[in-house]
């Protein structure tokens, strides 16, 4: 009985929680696979395409877009990149207005964290999971 307990309650969280759809337009995305490929070659340079794709981000759209692309690229820089970088880039995408996209301000808090703890430097944790369990609860996602 306790199993199907689990697997209900597990199925309930799944379902409550909101769904992370989002479309970076294909001028910025190009700019983020460009930074991508030139991390994972390991070549020089690769951050000036994550900085050319933040600059088409906001050139097209308030900073919802922007702060989805600051997302997408610690997700790259997460995979291929170095920690140093992803805590850069997601602080920065956390000092857009969260109000605007609570549940992209949650997940850049969460990765902020993740970098954080790769580096052992325990302690900003609280603080920083605080504000994505925070920004968690607006979003009304239950997911993280």
């Amino acid at each position: 009985m306790r199993f199907f307990y689990i697997l209900f309650l597990g199925a309930f969280m799944t379902l409550s929680a909101q769904e992370f759809n989002y479309t970076i337009p294909e001028t910025v995305q190009q700019y983020i696979d460009q930074g991508a490929d030139c991390l994972k070659n390991k070549e020089e340079g690769c951050l000036d395409f994550f900085e050319q794709a933040i600059q088409e981000a906001q050139r097209i759209d308030t900073d919802s877009l922007e702060a989805i692309t600051y997302y997408d690229i610690g997700d790259q820089i997460y995979r291929l990149g170095n920690v140093q970088d992803l805590i850069h880039y997601t602080t920065r995408g956390t000092q857009l207005d969260g109000n605007k996209h609570p549940y992209t301000t949650h997940r850049l808090y969460r990765d902020l964290g993740y970098g954080y703890s790769k580096l052992a430097i325990v302690d900003s944790l609280f603080t920083i999971y605080e504000r994505a369990f925070y920004w968690a609860k607006v979003a009304n996602d239950t997911s993280g």
